[in-house]
């Protein structure tokens, strides 16, 4: 999140965003784990969130409601930092999500996600695929 973004909004949102919801209310998203928390290293307060069901949890789909979901609190998203690799369909789904009308659905995943924000993103090293060599 934005650095001047408070704990509170980094919790509130995963709260909001995950399957397990708050107050007795289920969350926006069948599938995902999401938690709020303080990050350190990068000065800010982070929403961190793990799919747990792929297959239901779009990343483009996640990426702009959480976006939206901050700015409705007055704040702005800094982009993505995954964890691990991402298997090539997921993110091919996620650039598609985000804008249909390119073929290239990787660039813009990349783009749109913001995963080159906080590091490089080298789709050779961070797809499984081309990692793994298939």
């Amino acid at each position: 999140l934005s650095t001047d973004a408070p704990l509170s909004v980094a919790k509130r949102a995963a709260g909001i965003l995950r399957e397990s919801g708050v107050s007795n209310r289920p969350g926006l998203f069948k599938g995902l784990k999401a938690i709020g928390w303080r990050q350190p290293r990068l000065g800010c307060c982070q929403l961190s969130t793990n799919i747990v069901d792929p297959e239901r949890v779009n990343m483009g789909c996640l990426f702009r409601a959480t976006t939206r979901l901050v700015r409705a609190m007055s704040y702005d998203s800094r982009g993505s930092e995954p964890i691990g690799m991402i298997p090539r369909k997921y993110l091919e789904a996620a650039g598609q999500y985000l804008d249909s009308s390119d073929g290239h659905q990787l660039g813009i995943a990349v783009r749109e996600l913001g995963l080159d924000t906080l590091n490089k993103f080298d789709l050779n090293k961070r797809i499984l695929e081309a990692a793994i060599g298939i």
